[in-house]
């Protein structure tokens, strides 16, 4: 098991032990940024790991890699092909905050 790895169960650990309320994610990418992965199985793993954790440990996983990937425009929201840019990161941020139920306004 890697560094990487160890964390990843380590925080599943702590929230359990310390009663929080852990969120999974997987962040938009651009359909180039599929196309072009180099390890494409490994990364589908990761996903199923993810989904399967957050149903035994009873947290929430969101999957969000192909919310723009349908919009032809989709291109105008990211800065390569794995990182939005300001425009899509304020995209994003609202479709997260509607999806977890945060309310902006109530926030400081």
């Amino acid at each position: 098991m890697n560094h990487g790895e160890q964390y990843y169960y380590k925080i599943i650990e702590l929230s359990k032990k310390h009663g929080f309320e852990l969120i999974f994610i997987t962040t938009p990418f651009s359909k180039e940024y599929y196309i072009n992965c180099n390890n494409k199985e490994s990364w589908d793993n990761d996903k199923i790991r993810i989904a399967r954790d957050a149903e035994e440990n009873d947290f929430k996983y969101y999957n969000f890699e192909k919310i723009y990937t349908q919009d032809n425009s989709h291109h105008k929201l990211f800065r390569d092909s794995d990182h939005l840019n300001s425009l899509g990161r304020i995209k994003f941020r609202d479709h997260l905050y509607s999806v977890v139920g945060y309310n902006s306004s109530n926030s400081q």
